[in-house]
């Protein structure tokens, strides 16, 4: 189900991060696009046999995390580092791989007056889920790590 979005749920993943996780997972789909796809519900779509990347509208994070921890796909979900929401403790249940996001990052937002720059709301992650346990894990001693920007390009 589409909720109707809140002006800072039209936020624009940083270049550097996306061509990062993109280097490492080759992602095939965006559930969530920007510009000019608004109509497309991304939580009605298949998922499974996919490589998505996905970052959610900040204010209905959680039928997006649902969908992935059901889904036959590999997700990495851009989420706002939250353990105290429900969707978080999913994520923690499930022993997801988490990866924090260490050094703050602007997005990109696009609201009615043109486009503006919005640090997230709060400390950010990578909540990276993998249908196939054979995919390689990059921290594979810990299902959390810290990563340092540098780390990522």
């Amino acid at each position: 189900m589409i909720k109707k979005p809140k002006e800072n749920d039209h936020c624009v993943t940083p270049d550097w991060l996306y061509m990062a996780l993109d280097t490492e997972f080759r992602f095939d789909l965006d559930p969530c696009p920007l510009h000019g796809e608004e109509k497309q519900d991304g939580l009605a779509l298949n998922w499974d046999g996919h490589r998505f990347f996905c970052n959610p509208p900040y204010s209905n994070i959680r039928p997006w995390v649902e969908k992935a921890l059901r889904s036959k796909a590999l997700t990495v979900l851009l989420l706002p580092a939250r353990f105290d929401a429900l969707w978080g403790q999913y994520l923690i249940d499930c022993n997801v791989e988490i990866r924090i996001l260490r050094h703050a990052f602007t997005f990109a937002c696009e609201g009615k007056k043109g486009t503006r720059k919005a640090k997230p709301p709060q400390g950010s992650m990578l909540a990276i889920l993998r249908f196939d346990k054979s995919l390689p894990k990059h921290f594979p001693n810990s299902m959390v790590a810290v990563v340092r920007r540098f780390a990522l390009k």
